[in-house]
């Protein structure tokens, strides 16, 4: 926010006791006495949604306000008070009401801190020590505002911009509760904060949104060319309210609960008691940003150029590498690895519904669009018609079984506000036998409702149940800029390439279609449409006339929410989910279905064309299963889920069989900042999670594939397929003990990104990585405990790199790298990452000469970077690394002759051939295979 720049002179004002004003006759000294003895910054932060200021001695505190609790309004240090009672100071007391006000104050006078008790405020102790009068010229005094409802107040040192703007903007200065030392005025060293700061409480309900860090810039001898940075990461993070059998979003509802309402924590760092209640699974994917990775820069490619700091190789193209094993006879036929999941039968346009057959359990409700909710639904010749009086009458554990056709529908309680109700009971709902049932968030438009406008065709089209009911609180382009949305987060509130604007949860569907939104009237062109947000109307490009339109009506169709740790199951079969208004930011609307808690399975069932994400689940209970299930043209992520790794649970959560085809589609995010998790996939805080035998592909802007986040324990990939995508194709980042075996990544930014500790990358196949490397290994810059972070991993050791095969990309194989910049960061160096880094196979067609790795001691070095024919100096300058690795130039038909038809299989004839070596245990049984014997390198045939 820019405020106005000017002064509003006000000096010679102080409270009186009673915090009325009156003309100070205090004489004031010259000397600067009293300022020397302040020398502790207090740090400012304030909330622009609440109106409320955090002021705080502690740095850790300040940055976790802004990350977590929506105070992201940074002022710095603004003034300096002491930290002890010297020189005529008093304690100056924070003063914090709840309640949904979540409002701070400060006073020094016991006679006001006593009566803002009474009124609700809670006392938290003493801050730090000012003064009630200015008593030397060095001072300043820092003046209280309050808004027209005299609810909420702000912060702001008298004479600067702040106070300029809020006395410019319906703000009233009500009183000066202490005053400190100017923060020029100081002469004295300035004293370091205490090392731990208070526990923000109540519970934050958002995870830390640090910036991106600046990388050093590697200086190799070779004109760089810059890698790609990896893409910054969303965190979701769940939140914990009373209890109660019911999701309710943060931080406050927007509209009464149709079950027992609860009161979301208030989102201010308030050092107070954790609540001992039981706790409420509540809203998923809160996404924030993971500080960029260091990157290593790329090279331009010059065969005759040796990188610094690396002995002079030959300037040839023929390898020194050692020479590979022997291969071992072949078998008559090899068997193909191919890139199709091994259950068949999906459409992975989204346009159909898996067949299923399910079996109809005795006192099933029956479904259908020509049903009538005057019926009970007990006999298939009388079904109800809605979700409404389906999940009404369904016994709990019973079945609901759907129809075919198409239900415009969702589980409501009608009217304005938050539009979608809580279903806490267990069922089902499934397909009736060979039948395709949609539950569908769009409305059918006649033609004739629509009028030529200009350029266009336009008709009147409101949804006030969007975005959780707040849809018309802010224009899309005008989002909160502290990432409360309400409909995206503010870096994905942007106008996007061609004149798009793919956050806005509106769509419109011409003949099943999908029309592009735009962000401007003039940007209408047939496959567009615009939405006037003022004037609730929406403007279509293309004549409807002999046309089906369909505008999405509804922001979700379901939302199953139950007690955290609750094993309530839940069931989806053979149902399709499209066409609905979900929001590209976290709360009850991130998904078309919502779930939390529970012990959820979705199998055979299609999503399709969601306006953000699909499924969305907080805290799944183990035994949550995704399988043969299709997420085809949903614009944001399709699945978003967050465990509870924080407090040790298991999650034991599955995907299995699945298609991810298309999402993201219109690049929601690509050029997002702080909010990024756009991927097939996004879990985060998961404890024991299975990701096999997936097809990612064609994934639209940056989005990745395979990604889990900040503290995911004892999680596999395996035998799934990452092809033709923007982002990384598999991501294990700040998290611990993963295995990342027998998966191929065909056409990524980045093939596979590790930061974190325990993990094995084994028989894998990477190719066509064209805009930065196959394998990057880095540490990144958070620690346990520095600046906040409670939730992610250990620094990056013990990772284990073997048997892959990386082909056909355009730079280097691999890029080690640390990132320590973050402030007193434990981080580990490449050094200490590996514990294996050998028998790989990697062929490159980049040149003569090409680059295979590059390795940067520490933040203070520049890269070194090896080329062909110095694997055997790579290895012996980094503990034997690749020193039985393969590193050839050549052809990708030379290693992988069958890549068109979709087999990954290694050739017979190359090197790499029947050359892994025996398995850990652990690898061997996630891919199913015996942990000695024959193999190839790289991706094994699927079991």
């Amino acid at each position: 926010m820019t405020f106005v720049l000017g002064a509003l002179v006000l000096a010679g004002i102080v409270p009186t006791a009673a915090g009325a004003e009156a003309v100070t006759t205090t004489p004031i000294s010259r000397t600067g006495a009293v300022c020397r003895t302040m020398t502790t910054p207090v740090y400012q932060t304030d909330n622009p949604k609440s109106g409320t200021s955090l002021l705080t001695r502690w740095e850790s505190e300040s940055r976790l306000s802004i990350t977590r609790n929506g105070f992201v309004q940074d002022r710095g240090r603004v003034v300096r008070t002491a930290v002890t009672a010297v020189s005529g100071t008093k304690p100056v007391h924070r003063l914090y009401k709840s309640g949904g006000i979540n409002d701070f104050r400060w006073s020094l006078d016991p006679a006001a801190i006593t009566k803002m008790k009474t009124q609700g405020y809670i006392d938290q102790g003493v801050n730090f020590y000012g003064t009630p009068t200015q008593v030397d010229t060095c001072q300043v005094a820092v003046d209280e505002y309050t808004d027209a409802t005299g609810r909420h107040h702000r912060i702001a040192v008298r004479n600067t911009a702040l106070a300029t703007y809020l006395a410019t903007h319906a703000w009233k200065r009500v009183g000066t509760p202490f005053w400190g030392a100017s923060m020029t005025a100081v002469t004295a060293p300035v004293a370091a904060a205490p090392a731990k700061a208070p526990t923000p409480t109540p519970t934050p309900t958002k995870a830390p949104t640090p910036a991106p860090t600046k990388a050093p810039t590697p200086s190799p001898s070779p004109t760089p060319t810059k890698t790609p940075t990896p893409t910054p990461t969303p965190t979701p993070s769940p939140v914990v309210v009373a209890p109660a059998p019911i999701v309710t979003p943060a931080p406050v509802p927007t509209a009464t609960p149709t079950v027992t309402p609860t009161v979301a924590p208030a989102p201010a760092p308030v050092p107070t008691a954790t609540p001992t209640v039981a706790p409420i699974v509540v809203p998923v994917p809160v996404p924030t940003a993971t500080p960029t990775a260091t990157p290593t820069a790329t090279p331009t490619v010059t065969p005759t150029a040796t990188p610094t700091a690396t002995p002079t190789p030959t300037p040839t193209a023929t390898p020194t590498a050692t020479a590979a094993p022997a291969p071992a006879p072949a078998p008559a036929a090899a068997l193909p690895v191919t890139v199709a999941p091994s259950a068949a039968g999906l459409d992975d346009s989204g346009n159909s519904i898996p067949d299923t057959a399910y079996a109809i359990p005795a006192g099933a409700i029956f479904m259908s669009p020509q049903g009538s909710d005057t019926n009970v639904g007990t006999s298939v010749g009388a079904p109800v018609r809605t979700l409404n009086r389906a999940i009404a009458v369904v016994p709990v554990g019973g079945t609901i079984v759907l129809r075919g056709g198409t239900y415009r529908d969702a589980y409501t309680q009608g009217g304005v506000g938050t539009a979608t109700k809580i279903a806490s009971k267990a069922f089902t709902l499934q397909a009736y036998p060979h039948e395709q049932p949609w539950l569908d968030g769009s409305d059918t438009v006649a033609a004739s409702q629509f009028v030529k406008s200009g350029t266009g065709w336009s008709t009147p089209w409101s949804t006030p149940t969007f975005c959780d009911g707040r849809y018309y609180e802010r224009a899309p382009l005008a989002q909160n800029p502290d990432n409360t949305g309400p409909c995206a987060h503010k870096d994905f509130a942007v106008v996007g390439a061609g004149d798009t604007l793919p956050s806005d949860p509106q769509q419109a569907f011409i003949d099943g279609v999908p029309q592009v939104q735009v962000a401007s009237l003039s940007g209408v062109r047939p496959g567009t449409f615009y939405y006037d947000w003022s004037a609730r109307s929406l403007i279509l490009g293309t004549d409807p006339v002999g046309h089906r339109i369909e505008l999405s009506a509804r922001a979700q169709a379901l939302i199953l929410g139950t007690s955290s740790g609750s094993v309530t199951p839940w069931a989806l079969k053979g149902i399709g989910v499209r066409r609905y208004a979900s929001i590209a930011n976290d709360g009850l609307a991130a998904g078309a279905i919502y779930i939390g808690g529970g012990v959820t399975t979705v199998e055979n069932t299609a999503f399709a064309a969601n306006s953000a994400g699909a499924l969305a689940f907080s805290s799944p209970q183990p035994g949550t299963v995704i399988r043969h299930s299709i997420f085809a043209w949903n614009g944001n992520t399709p699945v978003g889920a967050n465990g509870q790794s924080r407090t040790g649970r298991d999650s034991d959560f599955t995907i299995s069989d699945s298609v991810f085809n298309h999402n993201v589609w219109e690049g929601l995010g690509t050029s997002c900042t702080v909010s990024c998790a756009q991927a097939a996939v996004k879990l985060a805080h998961m404890q024991k999670f299975t990701l096999t035998r997936n097809l990612v592909e064609n994934g639209g802007g940056t989005a990745g594939g395979l990604w889990c986040d900040l503290l995911c324990r004892n999680g596999s990939y395996t035998y799934n397929t990452v092809r033709n995508i923007g982002g990384a194709g598999i991501f294990h980042e700040v998290s611990d003990t993963g295995i990342i075996a027998g998966n191929v990544v065909d056409g990524a930014a980045v093939g596979i990104q590790v930061t974190s500790a325990n993990t094995k990358v084994y028989q894998n196949t990477l190719l066509h990585i064209r805009k930065d490397v196959p394998i990057r290994v880095y540490d990144d810059n958070r620690s346990m405990g520095v600046n906040g972070w409670n939730d992610i991993g250990p620094d990056t050791r013990n990772v284990e790199v073997k048997y892959n095969v990386i082909a056909d990309s355009d730079h280097m194989a691999y890029a080690v790298n640390p990132d320590r910049t973050a402030a007193a960061a434990t981080n580990t160096i490449p050094a200490q990452y590996f514990s294996a880094f050998d028998d790989n196979l990697v062929v490159s067609n980049a040149g003569t000469n090409p680059m295979f790795a590059a390795w940067r001691a520490d933040d203070a070095s520049s890269a070194v970077y090896y080329r062909a024919g110095e694997r055997a100096t790579f290895g012996g300058r980094y503990s034997g690394f690749e020193s039985r690795s393969t590193w050839l130039i050549g052809t990708l038909d030379t290693v992988l002759p069958k890549v068109a038809t979709g087999d990954y299989a290694l050739a017979t004839t190359s090197a790499g051939s029947r050359a892994a070596g025996t398995l850990p245990a652990d690898v061997a049984a996630a891919l199913g295979v015996s942990a000695t014997g024959s193999r190839d390198l790289g991706a094994l045939p699927r079991n």
